[in-house]
């Protein structure tokens, strides 16, 4: 009887350490697998969720720098002159030079081809773009002036080129070369 307890004792012993070696077989072993594969997955969730939040943080600022790009355009849209004001300008600018005590040899092209210059669209503005091609013989300092009358102006306006020569028929006064550039608001677009 003492054997069959024996064997008994064996047995469940074999039967108990059966049943582990099943249970981490059948189910631990799983569960850690699961378990890995899982926080492998985490991972690359939270790794997504970031470079998401990263997307809208992103797309947040590029719609303000768009919004402020909208805004500054439409504010430098509305401080370009009309284009029926060029002709007006043209006579300013000529009225300018003579109180500067600079004297104005050529303004090319003429005003009517200027106004059929190049246009472009800005948003649901026309634009028109027009070069005034001047010779100038005055003083360094009465050029001078008339170059700061053009800055000091409330368009928008481009000096593209300028040259200062000194001719020795001119002394003391020096020629001057000037391309301006001004943007004009087109007539009917945009208004």
């Amino acid at each position: 009887m003492a054997n069959l307890n024996a064997n008994k004792s064996v047995l469940v012993i074999a039967v108990t350490l059966v049943a582990v070696a099943a249970w981490v077989v059948a189910i631990y072993l799983p569960s850690r697998r699961a378990e890995k594969e899982c926080k492998v997955e985490i991972a690359s969730l939270e790794t997504d969720l970031a470079q998401l939040h990263s997307l809208f943080k992103s797309a947040g600022q590029s719609a303000q720098l768009t919004e402020n790009v909208r805004s500054e355009t439409a504010k430098a849209l509305s401080q370009l002159m009309p284009e029926d004001s060029l002709e007006q300008f043209v006579d300013q600018f000529s009225r300018a030079l003579s109180d500067f005590g600079v004297q104005q040899i050529v303004v090319a092209p003429a005003v009517e081809e200027v106004l059929a210059s190049r246009k472009v669209m800005v948003g649901n503005q026309q634009i028109a773009e027009v070069l005034l091609r001047s010779t100038l013989i005055g003083r360094y300092r009465q050029i001078g002036n008339a170059i700061d009358y053009i800055e000091q102006q409330p368009f928008f306006s481009e000096i593209r080129f300028l040259n200062l020569a000194f001719d020795a028929d001119l002394n003391p006064a020096v020629a001057c070369q000037l391309d301006l550039t001004i943007y004009l608001r087109a007539k009917g677009a945009g208004q």
